[in-house]
């Protein structure tokens, strides 16, 4: 052993010297260290491993929930309207290669198409009735309302021809209506076997006395069938 004196020597060098206990010290802090950095890793192990199947049961509810929401919007859809009749065999011919978020967004296109279809012939009916002036405004305020988010205060003012005028646009957007999604799909959803004619693509005819001219007027639909074979149609390898 050193003299005490040659350790204050050692000090006053910028050299310490570490007893036993100091050593008997540290190596208790570096053993619990090690101790608790073991158990935090296995915590964060335990959590993550907790986290991923909480995800995989939130996942798998979520498909079970898309799959109950999907049966409820096919079973919505009127097969006696033969176009939503068409297409929807054609889905049926695809679903088996198709995704639950894919088979969504095209029967989704069909729940458009069918609701588009509805007000196409509600204000079809409404023109094709002898309406009194009143009821005249009345139909093209609901018009505007309903479907451009006007308020009273925006018809103060305005003539009936006014308001007719403003109400048009808002049917030619129905006309020009085509679902960001089939755009999407277009380039996404391509399955392999499925045959569709794209050259049968035409105009559904909502009525066939029913003028061109006048169906400018009101809401007239792009095909669905353009729409849709977008969505279903065989990629060819490149």
């Amino acid at each position: 052993m050193h003299d005490p004196l040659d350790w204050k020597l050692y000090d006053s060098c910028g050299v310490h010297h570490v007893s036993t206990k100091d050593q008997e010290i540290f190596m208790l802090v570096e053993k619990d260290y090690l101790l608790k950095k073991r158990l935090a890793t296995v915590m964060i192990s335990n959590k993550l491993q907790r986290l991923s199947e909480q995800l995989a049961r939130d996942s798998k509810i979520a498909r079970l929930h898309a799959k109950e929401e999907l049966k409820i919007m096919i079973e919505g859809l009127d097969r006696s309207n033969e176009v939503i009749e068409k297409h929807l065999s054609e889905y049926e011919q695809a679903e088996a290669d198709l995704s639950v978020g894919e088979k969504i967004e095209l029967i989704s296109e069909l729940v458009k198409y069918q609701d588009y279809h509805a007000k196409i012939l509600k204000y079809q009916a409404q023109q094709s009735k002898p309406l009194s002036k009143k009821e005249k405004t009345e139909f093209y305020i609901s018009v505007l309302r309903n479907h451009a988010g006007w308020k009273t205060k925006h018809f103060i003012g305005m003539t009936l021809e006014q308001i007719k005028e403003k109400s048009i646009p808002v049917w030619k957007q129905f006309e020009d209506f085509v679902p960001m999604s089939s755009k999407e799909e277009s380039g996404r959803v391509k399955r392999q076997g499925l045959k569709i004619d794209q050259g049968s693509s035409k105009r559904m005819k909502i009525s066939e006395s029913a003028s061109e001219e006048e169906l400018k007027r009101m809401m007239q639909l792009v095909p669905l069938e353009e729409v849709y074979i977008k969505a279903l149609q065989v990629k060819r390898p490149s």
